[in-house]
């Protein structure tokens, strides 16, 4: 084996090991919560939207029913992660976004997996980030 094969194992072993750290995240995201894992999936797709979302949009993203959304939000809604907030363009309809709770909770996990995925690289070169 060569120093690039060596190169590309060491990055498949990170790329490995990040995701194991994610799913572990977001396995203890959802425990605490009891949340689904689709439960969980509709808090990602919020958390990657930089604008309330729509059930709809939701619901395509997810391939799941209109009435699977309802009963996930409902329960995300229980749970003080998401709110229902009006639409501004249509006001026979709502959209979806995570409550102060949701990000605050999101930017924890994301310190957490930042500082292990940090952990072990060189001060210097984190500084080319």
């Amino acid at each position: 084996m060569d120093g690039s094969d060596d190169a590309v194992r060491a990055v498949m072993d990170g790329i490995l090991e990040l995701d194991l750290s994610i799913s572990h995240l977001r396995a203890e995201f959802a425990h605490r919560y009891r949340l689904s894992g689709t439960d969980s999936h509709v808090i990602s797709v919020l958390a990657t939207s930089t604008e309330p979302v729509t059930p709809t949009e939701v619901s395509r993203q997810l391939a799941v029913s209109s009435g699977t959304l309802t009963n996930i939000v409902d329960r995300l809604e229980a749970s003080k992660l998401v709110q229902r907030v009006p639409n501004p363009h249509d006001r026979r309809s709502v959209m979806l976004q995570l409550t102060e709770l949701a990000i605050s909770e999101l930017a924890n996990t994301e310190s957490k997996l930042r500082a292990g995925v940090t952990k072990g690289i060189a001060e210097v070169d984190l500084a080319a980030f």
